[in-house]
């Protein structure tokens, strides 16, 4: 069986740049899909080349289409555990324009791809 996500959507607020444990860095950012209900995915990007250019354009709003797959994982908070499920993205492909000026412009359909495979992600590097 495959780990496979495809989530076509909007983000919910501006990504974040964040250092990990092993001083790599990722973008984490929510993604809003659903019909009638609304969903919201937490999703991460690895990607230390392309990341800067990435995080200019993915702002409150932007639409995208992600590929990845599911992290499962286990925490514990004030002697509770809790489960969640974030999604690692492979390829991030923005569908539209930016709508601020100051952002600079891309052609639409611009496709960044993650360098997951050569990065360890740690529990504690995930800010969900």
């Amino acid at each position: 069986m495959k780990n496979r996500v495809n989530l076509i959507g909007r983000l919910g607020k501006d990504a974040q740049l964040i250092i990990t444990k092993n001083d790599s860095f990722m973008l984490a950012f929510s993604v809003a899909t659903g019909g009638n209900k609304t969903l919201w995915h937490d999703v991460v990007f690895f990607n230390e080349e392309k990341i800067e250019k990435l995080e200019s354009f993915l702002k409150k709003g932007a639409l995208v289409d992600i590929e990845g797959y599911l992290n499962p994982r286990e925490y514990e908070r004030g002697g509770n555990t809790y489960k969640t499920c974030s999604v690692v993205a492979n390829k991030i492909l923005i569908l539209d324009k930016p709508k601020d000026k100051e952002q600079p412009a891309i052609e639409q359909h611009h496709e960044y791809t993650s360098s997951i495979n050569d990065t360890t992600i740690y529990d504690d590097d995930i800010p969900f």
